[in-house]
């Protein structure tokens, strides 16, 4: 096992610049993740499907990188840290 220096993931309560936010679905499978920018805000890409192979096919499913409200739910929504 090799130690990178300044990686020590750690679980969040609230969102904070640079931390992963996944997101769960009923069966507690991650289906999505994005990168917290702030307290208030993440980036992260959405819309289209495995078949969105085009940027025509992107844009007829509404996907692009976007920059978002973060809502929290802690319920469906987990928090970490993986640098200091």
């Amino acid at each position: 096992k090799q130690d990178i220096k300044g990686f020590s993931p750690k679980l969040l309560e609230t969102p904070q610049a640079g931390a992963l936010l996944f997101y769960f679905n009923n069966k507690k499978k991650a289906h999505h993740i994005t990168i917290c920018l702030d307290r208030h805000f993440q980036i992260g890409a959405s819309g289209g499907d495995k078949n969105t192979t085009s940027r025509a096919a992107a844009q007829h499913q509404n996907a692009f990188v976007k920059i978002r409200p973060i809502h929290f739910n802690p319920d469906k929504m987990k928090l970490i840290q993986i640098f200091e």
